[in-house]
């Protein structure tokens, strides 16, 4: 990874650390609802997870399923999978209360 990219890559993890956005809103309903204790670890993984996104980034994922389209769509159908498994949970909890 080159300067410029690098330096883009920085700047878009500053520009969406300090914007509003879902990291932000569930962190505030979770303190909101369950106090700041039981917020922290969801508020300090955030970071965390961005670190993690970020140096894979760095070390040539995003090329590496550019080059191999297969493994994209391996991550979508993975995605889309954990999403739907998401909401057959949501909808069951609904159910029950």
């Amino acid at each position: 990874m080159n300067w410029q990219e690098l330096s883009a890559l920085l700047a878009l993890a500053t520009a969406m650390s300090f914007s509003p956005g879902p990291n932000t809103t569930l962190s505030t309903a979770l303190a909101a609802n369950h106090g700041f204790k039981r917020a922290l670890p969801f508020v300090c993984a955030v970071p965390l997870g961005w670190g993690v996104l970020l140096t894979l980034c760095s070390l040539g994922l995003g090329a590496l399923v550019l080059a191999l389209p297969l493994l994209g769509w391996t991550i979508k159908l993975a995605g889309v999978a954990y999403l739907l498994w998401l909401a057959l949970k949501i909808s069951r909890l609904r159910q029950l209360g």
